[in-house]
């Protein structure tokens, strides 16, 4: 379920799903309803670098196909990568 967002997304887009869980992960889903166009968040543990440390994996799904945005360490914290997919947003 969403939590409660105060989160400002571009002309056309929406949340369908903003939740924070613990250790600064953030799952959401926001979809471009005009197009059809999804973009996710999915946070993930990457157990190759030191520290299993916490990462996110941004995809952009558009016209049958799904492009990964940014994943791994350079996204690794959830404000982080909301701001990633608000750019994200605001270039597609």
């Amino acid at each position: 379920m969403s939590e409660e967002h105060n989160i400002d997304v571009p002309r056309n887009w929406t949340v369908e799903r903003y939740e924070k869980t613990g250790h600064g992960k953030l799952i959401a889903r926001f979809r471009c309803p005009p197009t059809g166009w999804e973009l996710n968040i999915i946070p993930y543990k990457n157990y190759e670098l030191p520290g299993f440390t916490n990462c996110h994996r941004i995809t952009l799904t558009k016209d049958d196909s799904v492009e990964i945005v940014a994943e791994g360490p350079e996204v690794e914290h959830a404000d982080h990568a909301e701001t990633v997919a608000i750019e994200t947003m605001g270039t597609n």
